[in-house]
């Protein structure tokens, strides 16, 4: 490392760690993005219905109080697996 006031014992163990603490944060928030984006292509969709003269499915919509309770969750529960 070229900062001089530290350095690691075993690099490769530290990037592992490193790595597995960085990966928690993907496994809890991979499904909260998941949700915001499951619309995303709906308006496609939407056209191809109109085309078949089906009614329109709703769409659900995210809100904004949504979006918070979500985002608090996630890293109410990121807090909780790094502190296990």
């Amino acid at each position: 490392s070229s900062f001089p006031y530290y350095s690691f014992e075993d690099r490769t163990m530290a990037y592992v760690w490193g790595s597995a603490f960085y990966g928690i944060y993907f496994i809890v928030s991979f499904p909260g993005f998941y949700y915001f984006d499951t619309c995303i292509d709906d308006d496609d969709d939407e056209e191809e219905e109109k085309e078949k003269e089906e009614k329109p499915k709703r769409r659900s919509v995210v809100t904004l109080m949504d979006t918070f309770t979500i985002a608090c969750g996630h890293g109410m529960m990121i807090l909780t697996l790094l502190d296990f």
